[in-house]
Parts: structure tokens; sequence; C-alpha cells
């Protein structure tokens, strides 16, 4: 029995097959075909998943799966803030065969509220830098947050007492008018 026609047109394109036994398909990503790479991105194993880890479709492979997806596709919404960024996953994280067990014993299990965040956020997904947060921890860890310490805060009044106009505090600091209103008027923030 000879190979179907279209495989043997795939693997014409780059003559290379499948990793997977028995599969006769041509390589496309990562060595693998489009069949066995998307059961590898949705599964974290190219044979399908449960067989691996049974934890497909928990908290922590949607986690893991989201973090992935963040940095790597550029379809993704979140894309230009994490892997447009430069934001990366870490290779024991990403590895075909045991990188969600390799997230998962990292990380544990998540409790019950939390989700995954990276403590400093302008360094990658990785075992030193991840953490499960609250979503308060989340909110005060962002780029935009003005929450770092009292920097920001205080360099708004600042700016204010020398005559800046709320606007232009609020373009250069890189928040709202309204915030910059409540932080000047002491209702947020308080000195």
């Amino acid at each position: 029995m000879g190979v179907p026609k279209e495989t043997e047109h795939r693997n014409k394109l780059n003559g290379k097959i499948c990793r997977v036994a028995m599969c006769e398909r041509g390589a496309f990503i990562k060595g693998y075909c489009t069949k066995h790479h998307n059961r590898a991105v949705r599964h974290g194993d190219p044979l399908g998943g449960r067989r691996m880890h049974g934890m497909t479709g928990t908290k922590e492979w949607y986690s893991w799966i989201s973090m992935k997806q963040r940095c790597y596709n550029s379809n993704d919404r979140g894309y230009k803030n994490y892997g447009g960024r430069g934001i990366r996953v870490c290779e024991r994280w990403t590895d075909e065969r045991m990188g969600f067990l390799n997230f998962l014993s990292d990380l544990g299990k998540c409790p019950e509220g939390l989700m995954l965040e990276r403590i400093n956020n302008d360094g990658d997904y990785e075992p030193g830098n991840c953490k499960w947060a609250t979503r308060t921890e989340q909110n005060r860890n962002k780029r935009n947050s003005i929450l770092h310490g009292m920097a920001i805060p205080n360099k708004a009044r600042q700016m204010y007492a020398d005559g800046v106009p709320r606007n232009v505090i609020s373009e250069l600091l890189e928040i709202s008018e309204s915030v910059v209103g409540a932080i000047v008027n002491n209702v947020i923030w308080l000195e």
C-alpha cells in the first residue's frame, strides 16, 4: 500500500514527516503535522492529551494554554502586551511532552480565587517569576498601575503643585485625568 497522494504532495513541500509514530502527514510546525501540532497546543500532548496528565480543562491547564497563547499567538487579543513586548515562556514550560506537568509541578494547583501572575511583569513566564495571585495583587502589578509604591501619586501631586495642568499630568504619567484629579484632591492614595 502506497502513501496517499495528498501526503506525497505535503511531504514534497518540505521533505519532512510528522514526528508522531505511524503518521505519514507532512510536518510543518515543530516537526508535527497540523493535526498533531493542534493537539499538542490544546492538550499539551500531540496524541490527544488526557493520556498524559488527566488535567485538560482544569483552571491550571487553561492558565498554561492562555499563557502560551498570549506569548506566541499573534492573533491572541493579549499578544501585543505579552509576546509583542518580547515576553516568552521558559523552555521547561513549553516542552512538548512535559511542559504542562513541569508548569504544574513548579506552581502547584491553583488555589480557589487565584490566577497566574508574573511577579516582574517585564520578565518572562518562568518558575522564579510566576505565582498564583488574587485579582487585587494582579491589578497592583500592572505596567500602568499607579499602585507601584507611591512614586506616581507623589509625582502627580508635585507636578500639580508646580502648576502642570491635569491633562498634561495624565498624558505624561499614562493615567486618566479623573485619576489625577482624585490623587491631587486626596480622594485616593492619600499622602
